[in-house]
């Protein structure tokens, strides 16, 4: 056995043994946060009023992030109790030495801020009259696999009902072929756009349905609007032409499905972002912003997200809002994917409501 062979074999034993090492440590980083946790727990049981609505309970029978996810309801979704936070403080202080990341920001100094706009539409009446609709349904159903397949099924197949609501939530044309009312979003992004385009912006477009990215493509080419378009079945070639293109030429918008072209693309020509839908997780949309606020972006960079007040859209958001603050107290800048099919029933069932006011 030659010196090198000998080498390789020592370092892949010392890589070994620091794995082991760092489990074993991560091991004993959760018994300590579950011991703080139920010492907590004792502490607030014997200080805190229980008639109160405005009191944080830690139940020693339940997890960390189920602890948090009580104390934003009762709060206002931006801000974590005192023990909690010293909880999440105290496990930051011990993973930290573990955790080797740098965020662009602090790669690139001078990169220009990004600056994000929620637009909250209300739905039309004869869209709102097919939500209401698709939504009863969608709740008889969902209680019917309830009573005969249990939570796990149940929810499972709910997540293919929720798509159905949050493509009416677009534009009802991609499901009801004979519908011929109004789609707020479609109608508001072509005001934005032609808006932005009047001030010297170019636009990248994503969704995540590729009809819709058609549906608005026909909508821009009718308002003589130029745009590119990415969507799946595009050859690498080919999409890197069509960015090439977008750098150089007078084109207006880019129009992009986010599993097509979410990562991957540099896309600094343009320096605002418009989002037509709510994806779940979201460090996907993040990654999609990613393509126009970037390194070589000189620009500061708009984002802007359209969301449908009272419907599925807003409650994704409220969940998204609850699962971060774990992952952001713990590692700053840190978005854990959600796993749709873990959702509990309760929030499955707040993802079934419509608020009209």
């Amino acid at each position: 056995m030659d010196k090198i062979t000998k080498m390789k074999i020592k370092i892949i034993i010392e890589l070994v043994l620091k794995a082991i090492i760092l489990i074993i440590l991560i091991s004993i980083i959760f018994m300590m946060i579950r011991m703080l946790v139920t010492d907590k727990t004792s502490e607030t049981a014997t200080n805190v009023d229980s008639s109160s609505e405005q009191n944080v309970y830690l139940n020693e029978d339940t997890t960390l992030e189920q602890n948090l996810q009580a104390n934003v309801s009762v709060g206002n979704n931006k801000e974590v109790s005192n023990e909690i936070s010293s909880v999440l403080d105290t496990l930051n202080k011990k993973i930290k030495p573990f955790i080797l990341r740098r965020k662009k920001e602090e790669v690139v100094k001078d990169l220009p801020p990004k600056i994000e706009n929620n637009i909250y539409l209300d739905l039309p009446p004869l869209q709102q009259a097919l939500y209401v609709k698709e939504l009863t349904e969608t709740k008889e159903e969902y209680e019917q696999l309830l009573a005969q397949e249990g939570v796990y099924k149940a929810n499972f197949k709910l997540l293919q009902l929720l798509m159905r609501l949050r493509q009416i939530c677009i534009a009802p044309s991609i499901l009801y072929s004979h519908y011929d009312g109004e789609s707020i979003k479609i109608e508001k992004a072509v005001e934005v756009i032609q808006e932005q385009i009047a001030n010297g912006h170019k636009i990248v477009i994503f969704s995540s349905f590729k009809r819709v990215i058609d549906l608005l493509e026909k909508e821009l080419r009718y308002e003589h609007i130029t745009s590119h378009k990415i969507v799946g079945g595009v050859s690498a070639k080919e999409r890197m032409r069509m960015v090439e293109a977008f750098d150089k030429d007078d084109t207006n918008c880019f129009l992009i499905t986010l599993k097509a072209g979410g990562t991957g693309l540099n896309l600094t020509a343009a320096d605002v972002v418009i989002h037509l839908d709510v994806w779940w997780n979201p460090q996907v949309e993040n990654q999609a912003t990613d393509r126009t606020h970037r390194i070589g972006q000189t620009k500061p960079v708009t984002v802007i997200r359209f969301i449908t007040r009272g419907t599925i859209e807003e409650r994704i958001i409220e969940l998204q809002n609850k699962k971060k603050i774990l992952s952001e107290h713990l590692i700053e800048g840190h978005q854990e994917a959600t796993t749709l099919t873990s959702l509990t029933e309760e929030e499955m069932r707040n993802l079934l409501q419509y608020d009209k006011e």
